[in-house]
């Protein structure tokens, strides 16, 4: 599958790979768009793959073949039978186990994928906003070998501080740092970034939509642990809702490429 495009969600306008932030023409919020003709990737493929990270679905992410994904081990997280509560709701629930990714966030999955496509676009520094757990940022940007900047949310416990900086990011309290609008924050980030020449990796599809990229990677992996049969509901815990958004891509792909 080839990346072609970054499109509108909203207008349909489209843009070239690589364009971050808003539509120009409407606001709207910019998705990355693929030639799902230009692959073939199977069910069999898969099942050949060794590698358990989010990687065995390279095929299906934007970022190039001969490109060094920066990873730490991310995803092939297991999906555990909750038998009590199933028994509980008379249900087949199942629990897909994201603190088993390096950090211990599905953040890892995002900022895997959005660090290994920076590098591709010639980043040698990035920068992003956090309310506490951008430990996946700093973590991946050391093992990219990359300068990280990080603005903190001055009301976050000091300790989701520490991890960030003990992986070498350089970190600034803000205050009020969230409680803006939207367009506040992404006006901060951008000159923030313009102004130490950074690529922003900031986790929000309003800022970066090459983050979702790696989240859809749940909605693969519980296919596959599936044998397949998708799921008749999924349940997504939300703050800002694009891992829930990602997650619908994932399946949706999956629907598309059979």
């Amino acid at each position: 599958m080839v990346h072609t495009e970054v499109i509108c969600s909203r207008c349909g306008a489209a843009y070239p790979k690589g364009t971050l932030y808003l539509c120009p023409k409407c606001q709207g919020i910019l998705t990355v768009q693929y030639d799902y003709s230009k692959t073939d990737l199977t069910r069999t493929t898969l099942q050949n793959r060794s590698d358990k990270t989010i990687w065995r679905y390279r095929d299906l992410l934007p970022c190039s073949e001969d490109a060094e994904e920066i990873s730490l081990g991310e995803g092939g997280t297991p999906l555990h039978k909750a038998t009590r509560l199933s028994a509980i709701l008379g249900t087949n629930l199942m629990l897909k186990d994201e603190s088993r990714n390096p950090t211990g966030s599905f953040k890892d999955r995002a900022i895997s994928v959005a660090v290994t496509w920076a590098i591709e676009q010639g980043a040698k520094r990035l920068v992003s906003a956090s309310s506490g757990n951008a430990a996946a940022v700093a973590a991946y940007s050391a093992k990219a070998g990359l300068d990280c900047f990080l603005l903190f949310d001055s009301k976050s416990p000091p300790t989701k501080h520490l991890q960030p900086l003990v992986y070498g990011a350089k970190g600034l309290s803000v205050k009020n740092l969230f409680t803006g609008t939207a367009e506040d924050l992404i006006e901060l980030l951008y000159t923030l970034s313009q102004r130490l020449d950074a690529y922003n990796i900031f986790c929000w599809a309003l800022i970066n939509p090459y983050t979702l990229e790696g989240n859809k990677t749940i909605a693969y992996e519980i296919c596959e642990a599936c044998q397949w049969d998708a799921p008749d509901v999924v349940v997504v815990p939300v703050g800002g809702g694009d891992n829930l958004v990602a997650e619908w891509k994932g399946f949706k792909e999956m629907l598309e490429l059979g």
